[in-house]
């Protein structure tokens, strides 16, 4: 069980550096041709989820961890690696209970609400009330047609996902979901660059 455990980590801990990768392949900005209140489609492939928990056998004593993974990639021409991490905590909540934290793609965690160019995400752990619920924040830096400057637009949607899990002996939980395709909703005016000048 325990080398178990230290293989569950390893996998955990390797996920970032997919990111690491893969952002290296986002295009550079694009010409802006989106509007306030039009709908954009991003596709969300590889979804996983695995959830290891206490173990009455486990020494040392150890906490129960889940993490979720997925790629996103968007019409604009970019994809990025995602991934998220959370512990129950001593007292037998989980992080995240609620699943309202967001959580940012690529190599830098920490959410960024100034990134012009990125990811955000929410998951429900399928923990409680929250469920499968799943969301995803993006900006999109773009030019207007004829212009120089960029304006980054801000877009969003959510869905419930119906993911198929199996758990095994050794309390893993194990769960994957079909590729799916995720409208976001454009909104706000964009946020033009304020040190471009046209």
């Amino acid at each position: 069980m325990r080398a178990y455990f230290f293989i569950f980590l390893a996998l955990a801990s390797s996920i970032p550096s997919i990111g690491i990768a893969t952002e290296a392949s986002t295009s550079n900005t694009a010409e802006c041709s989106i509007k306030e209140g039009s709908r954009q489609v991003v596709e969300i492939t590889e979804f996983s989820f695995g959830q290891l928990d206490t173990h009455p056998g486990d020494i040392p004593p150890r906490p129960s961890m889940a993490t979720v993974s997925f790629f996103v990639a968007n019409p604009v021409g970019w994809r990025q690696a995602c991934s998220g991490f959370i512990v129950q905590q001593q007292d037998g909540e989980w992080q995240d209970k609620d699943g309202t934290t967001w959580f940012k793609c690529g190599s830098e965690n920490t959410p960024d609400p100034t990134c012009w160019n990125c990811t955000h995400f929410q998951s429900g752990w399928g923990h409680g009330s929250p469920g499968w619920h799943f969301a995803i924040n993006q900006t999109w830096p773009c030019t207007s047609p004829g212009g120089t400057c960029e304006i980054s637009y801000q877009l969003s949607g959510s869905t419930t996902l119906n993911p198929d899990c199996t758990t095994d002996a050794n309390s893993y939980t194990g769960c994957t979901a079909p590729d799916f395709s995720l409208p976001l909703e454009v909104y706000g005016h964009g946020t033009p660059n304020p040190g471009c000048e046209e």
